[in-house]
């Protein structure tokens, strides 16, 4: 096959392994058969990270991947103005150093000559996303008794930089679907973590997703459970409050013109069985075309009173520029207390609780109890983290770094 014929044989493959009709590897088997058997390796970058995040391998010695990546790095004389080396496209690595004999590196002496490779210089082809970093890189090693000529030819870099425009677009496009992909793996982790229970439901009301505090609630005797994939409360009570709430949400649902008290709240009283359960039912707005969640219609949110006990009283106070009695007010509402037992609770006339839930009402933005309760509630994740890890956003950053790592 001549090379024109072939090149385009390689970026059929380069353009497949895009759009996910073969993987990257069959690309990497191909390109080393194109380089009569010679080592291939191929390291994909995920976004936001510069160190390599998918790695391919085809030739032999076995697994010799992973080790020429940290080799690669670490036992080459790299200098700062080698930066952008290899971003132009493919090269031999021997024009870095002129003056040097590969035998000579430890390259060479610690990787290439254990596993029996020649000294020849690997040509390479990087794709930066940056003005120093890479998001791929392809390296090439020849390798003894293949019949190659040792040095690899002009023709052969020839080769490799017909492909280099369509190598830019396809690592685009996995930059694009990787981003995706960790953006995604973050939010569903955040969302794990929270204390606040999520429950997701369709259009038939049956379950799509829940997160790890909801399964908790579902799996005890809390009040709420699931029959036929469809949440129901276990008290008739309890249930039709719930069933009402998830209808109102459904007729809601996909608008974006729809006033906050549509988002309902409710208590399942479960006392002295065990802790009462906070509910809130909202829609949801429609979901992008070819989203995991567009089938969601309606969140139910759930927290256990037994949470609430922990509820973080001064970070609380700190948010909404509470008082100290505000705040300890605002917890006993939550935890289900009436106004007039708040304030037996705390030794307080009924009048003064009155005062300070007006003054409440103000610095929330609220105006009843219950929207009050809502507030807090829809928030009460964020408040237990900025007592935890210095607010939500410090939460999520590490964990979106770890998980391009």
């Amino acid at each position: 096959m001549d090379r024109d014929a072939l090149a385009l044989e390689l970026i059929s493959q380069i353009y497949r392994a895009a759009a996910g009709e073969l993987g990257w590897q069959d690309f990497v088997d191909e390109l080393s058969e194109a380089y009569q058997g010679s080592l291939v390796y191929l390291s994909l970058g995920a976004p936001g990270h510069h160190s390599s995040s998918f790695h391919y391998a085809a030739g032999s010695p076995e697994d010799f991947g992973a080790s020429l990546s940290r080799s690669w790095i670490d036992l080459f004389p790299w200098k700062a103005s080698h930066a952008t080396a290899f971003f132009e496209g493919f090269d031999s690595a021997g024009h870095l150093f002129p003056d040097v004999a590969i035998e000579d590196l430890p390259f060479y002496r610690l990787w290439m000559a254990p596993r029996g490779l020649p000294p020849v210089w690997p040509i390479c082809f990087r794709e930066p996303t940056s003005r120093v970093y890479a998001s791929g890189e392809i390296i090439v090693l020849r390798q003894e008794g293949t019949g190659a000529s040792p040095e690899f030819s002009p023709q052969e870099i020839a080769l490799g930089n017909l492909l280099v425009p369509h190598l830019r677009r396809s690592f685009e496009v996995h930059r694009e679907i990787a981003g995706i992909e960790w953006n995604s793996l973050a939010l569903q982790e955040v969302v794990e973590r929270l204390r606040l229970g999520v429950i997701l439901l369709d259009s038939e009301r049956r379950l799509l997703q829940s997160n790890r505090s909801a399964d908790r609630v579902l799996a005890g005797q809390g009040g709420l459970q699931l029959r036929e994939r469809k949440l129901v409360g276990l008290k008739p009570g309890d249930d039709r409050k719930l069933q009402a709430a998830i209808g109102r949400a459904q007729e809601n649902a996909g608008r974006r013109l729809f006033q906050y008290e549509v988002d309902e709240y409710f208590r399942f009283d479960r006392k002295p069985q065990g802790p009462n359960l906070e509910l809130q039912v909202r829609p949801l707005l429609s979901g992008a075309p070819g989203s995991a969640a567009r089938d969601a219609v309606v969140v139910v949110l759930v927290t256990s009173q037994a949470e609430l006990s922990t509820f973080p009283l001064q970070v609380m106070r700190r948010r909404y520029s509470l008082t100290n009695a505000e705040a300890e007010l605002v917890k006993l509402l939550l935890q289900g207390a009436s106004l007039r037992h708040a304030a037996e609770r705390r030794g307080v006339a009924l009048s003064t609780a009155r005062g300070q839930l007006k003054a409440i009402f103000s610095k929330t933005g609220t105006n009843r109890q219950s929207q009050l309760v809502q507030v807090v509630l829809a928030g009460i994740d964020t408040l237990w983290d900025a007592e935890l890890e210095g607010g939500l956003e410090m939460a999520v950053r590490p964990l979106v770094e770890e998980a391009g790592q």
